[in-house]
């Protein structure tokens, strides 16, 4: 099955207030310089989680599944670290048809984490995909309570 994504970098979805500390990669990306960013952030990404998003993201948009599986998952920590790797792993797990892999590594996070926007978020795109609405409405009802301009939760 052929996969067909409208996935679009966008670095201040993962990196909110942390937008300043990564500014020449973000700023390549804004300005549409994936290359010169992925460049930038390729030496990072292994010790920085927050680089491994952003190149990941990236990598998504170009539809290099694998690879920002694997920029992200040392960073995940079975879903006890950083939760927006979490969060962006699962949505790339499950573009790489593992549905399964990315509900259990959500469903830890959110023992750890269990009102974080981005993996609830993110429990919400899994159910859609997997068939499941009232899942998908319940985690998505969270975002929407917390955070109403949230266009993302609303489906």
């Amino acid at each position: 099955m052929q996969w067909v994504s409208s996935w679009k970098p966008d670095p201040p979805r993962w990196l909110g207030t942390d937008v300043a500390r990564l500014a020449t990669p973000v700023g390549s990306i804004q300005a549409g310089d994936y290359t010169g960013a992925a460049t930038t952030l390729a030496p990072l990404s292994s010790q920085d989680p927050l680089a491994a998003v952003l190149l990941a993201d990236l990598l998504l948009h170009q539809g290099e599944v694998q690879r920002a599986i694997d920029a992200l998952s040392r960073h995940a920590d079975g879903g006890k670290g950083d939760p927006r790797v979490t969060a962006l792993l699962a949505a790339a797990l499950a573009r790489n048809d593992q549905a399964d892999v990315a509900q259990t590594l959500i469903s830890t996070a959110l023992t750890h984490f269990p009102q974080h926007e981005g993996l609830l978020l993110a429990q919400g795109e899994l159910a859609i995909v997997q068939g499941q609405a009232n899942e998908a409405r319940q985690a998505l009802s969270k975002v929407v309570l917390a955070q109403p301009k949230q266009a993302q939760a609303w489906f």
